[in-house]
């Protein structure tokens, strides 16, 4: 019997020990882990042949700790981890890599900016909320974003390694505010009031020349600007959540740059009184995850109408 207890002790503290072992997800069997940080600074397309110009740009890369590749392993298997909602993205500015015998056995993509996860093992942790596609990470879970926290100590990691990151930006990006939009006929205005502006139209393969039905609409744009000649303003132009990021911030920007040229080109106004921002589909009012929640084509078809926007922004009041 005591031969027979000793056995079913040294049994169970194996399997503690293969337990714990897993929180670690298996750090020993790895040489070390690396942290990459990255960005893509170009968002360019070449709009006659629809060809990407991208470029990125790996801004830091650290071999971190066996203390901290263990701690990080432990937050990233845990439920507490996740939660929060996100946006689909395929630029991740964050990377995790696991390597043995100099070679990459794993990796883990985080977008900071959208909550974004996905690795190559499974976390099956993160499969909460309502998952709209398939994948061992689980990344186009509704709620199976990163949580605050999680991303807070994922900020004061990159902090601890000196790794470059704009940790209050990122930390408050994701949070909606509510815009309170005012109209071209008010008649009291200040720097940062923002103006909803008429659908516009366009023509030709990129979508982006202006047509008289737009025309039409700028119109009201140019009696504004006439009618205040001390405002300077920004007109940006967002897109929806399809298609690529880089060719939504490259298309959006094509169609500000277009519209302001016609205001100064067609109608007078002077250069320094516009200014020309693309904001691609990095400000959706709806993110694609929501949106393909809902039940009907109509209903999707409405929410991608409005994250489709162009606004006015007031910059300055120059003096008359």
């Amino acid at each position: 019997m005591k031969h027979f207890f000793i056995i079913f002790f040294l049994i169970f503290c194996h399997s503690l020990s293969a337990q714990i072992d897993k929180t670690d997800y298996k750090f020993k069997e790895f040489d070390s882990i690396v942290i990459q940080t990255f960005n893509d600074y170009t968002y360019e397309v070449d709009f006659s042949s629809g060809k990407r110009l991208d470029t990125i740009i790996v801004t830091g890369n650290v071999i971190i700790t066996e203390e901290d590749a263990k701690e990080l392993n432990k937050r990233l298997i845990q439920k507490e981890s996740y939660g929060q909602s996100q946006a689909t993205t395929p630029i991740y500015d964050l990377k995790v890599m696991y390597y043995k015998k100099g070679k990459i056995k794993e990796d883990v993509k985080i977008s900071l900016w959208t909550n974004n996860l996905i690795a190559t093992f499974p976390l099956e942790v993160q499969r909460q909320g309502n998952c709209l596609c398939d994948g061992d990470g689980g990344y186009c879970c509704s709620e199976g974003g990163i949580s605050i926290k999680f991303k807070k100590y994922l900020l004061d990691l990159l902090e601890k390694y000196s790794l470059p990151i704009d940790k209050e930006e990122v930390l408050f990006f994701s949070q909606k505010e509510e815009v309170i939009y005012k109209s071209l006929d008010d008649t009291v205005f200040n720097i940062g009031d923002k103006i909803l502006l008429p659908s516009l139209y366009f023509n030709g393969q990129c979508f982006c020349r202006i047509n008289e039905n737009t025309e039409d609409s700028l119109i009201l744009i140019v009696n504004f600007l006439k009618k205040y000649p001390q405002f300077k303003v920004e007109f940006g132009t967002h897109t929806d959540t399809r298609g690529s990021y880089k060719y939504n911030i490259a298309f959006s920007t094509k169609v500000s740059e277009n519209v302001v040229s016609w205001l100064i080109n067609n109608q007078g106004i002077d250069s320094s009184r516009v200014v020309p921002v693309g904001y691609g589909e990095s400000n959706p009012l709806f993110n694609e995850v929501e949106i393909n929640a809902l039940s009907s084509e109509e209903e999707k078809e409405q929410k991608r109408r409005l994250n489709r926007r162009h606004i006015l922004t007031i910059l300055e009041l120059k003096s008359e």
